[in-house]
């Protein structure tokens, strides 16, 4: 199976929809922190768990694609994958929002605050990445995907992303 088709299988699934919420909430909630440097401690650990949550489900989307997870088979709607795309952008613009008024309170040079800060930052492409990718997807339709994730493993074309 290709690591496209395993993502797909896997993003309509609950969990995914619950880690995916669970960012959001943890970015709008930081947002609101930023504005306010009083609270900067309580800042810097909210940081530290958006970047661990954000770790765990990029560690777990990559496990599901080396194959050391199995994808969910649940089948996938449009719906559910419009729906999806548009959680990722909103975390993205979030994260965006929230990185851009930390810069301009000056947080980005605050010794607490901007390693957790970098790294949120740096998730954000990701997830803008992973965003983009599935409207590719989309695009080209879901059952094609699927298709050619079929013919790809019929003819031996697996490819260790380990190695990519």
């Amino acid at each position: 199976m290709s690591s496209a088709a395993a993502v797909l299988g896997n993003f309509g699934s609950d969990q995914w929809d619950a880690e995916l919420y669970a960012v959001l909430s943890m970015a709008a909630r930081l947002s609101a922190l930023v504005k306010n440097r009083a609270q900067t401690f309580h800042l810097t650990y909210q940081l530290w768990r958006l970047n661990a949550a954000l770790s765990r489900f990029f560690d777990e989307l990559r496990d599901v694609m080396e194959g050391k997870k199995p994808a969910v088979p649940a089948p996938l709607t449009a719906e559910q994958l419009e729906d999806g795309i548009r959680t990722l952008r909103k975390i993205h613009v979030s994260l965006e929002t929230m990185y851009e008024a930390a810069r301009r309170s000056r947080l980005t040079n605050n010794s607490l605050v901007a390693m957790p800060l970098r790294s949120v930052h740096s998730y954000s492409d990701e997830i803008l990445d992973l965003a983009e990718v599935l409207e590719i997807y989309q695009a080209n339709g879901v059952d094609a995907v699927f298709d050619r994730s079929a013919r790809e493993r019929a003819q031996g074309e697996i490819y260790d992303l380990a190695k990519a």
